[in-house]
């Protein structure tokens, strides 16, 4: 938990927020879980709950806590589909810093982001867009503008 926790603060720092993630009820076996508490514009720190948080924060919380997750995986390919397709611009500029980073601290392993728009350059990736025009598929390949 410390480990995942430690990744949603600065997943969840970087999409504007703070959070922290903690064990409930674990003396009661049949409610005890993971709780995510968050807050977003200097708000008073809630628990993650699809009330209280706007469809961008609930997406950006999703996103920083799967990422999170994913740096525990065993894996030498791992995988995003459509994190990003509820996003405002901002959000999604910022989902794709945090995959950027998680690709840089994870050396060896693979991501594949499937994402219906062309994603903002990152650092040390190979970006293919396939797209349907007129009932053709068209390969592209977006060559890299991230200073390295």
């Amino acid at each position: 938990i410390s480990r995942v926790d430690e990744s949603f603060k600065r997943n969840i720092r970087v999409m504007g927020g703070t959070g922290d993630l903690r064990l409930v009820n674990l003396e009661d076996i049949d409610n005890a879980g993971l709780a995510i508490f968050v807050s977003f514009g200097g708000s008073t720190i809630t628990e993650f709950n699809a009330y209280i948080q706007s469809g961008g924060e609930r997406s950006a919380i999703v996103v920083s806590f799967l990422m999170a997750l994913q740096s525990l995986v065993k894996s030498s390919l791992r995988g995003v589909d459509e994190l990003d397709v509820h996003m405002d611009p901002v959000n999604r500029k910022r989902f794709f810093q945090i995959l950027s980073e998680v690709v840089e601290e994870n050396s060896g392993v693979a991501y594949l982001c499937i994402t219906p728009g062309t994603p903002p350059p990152v650092k040390d990736a190979h970006i293919i867009v396939v797209q349907k025009v007129q009932d053709e598929s068209k390969i592209l390949e977006v060559e890299q503008s991230i200073e390295q």
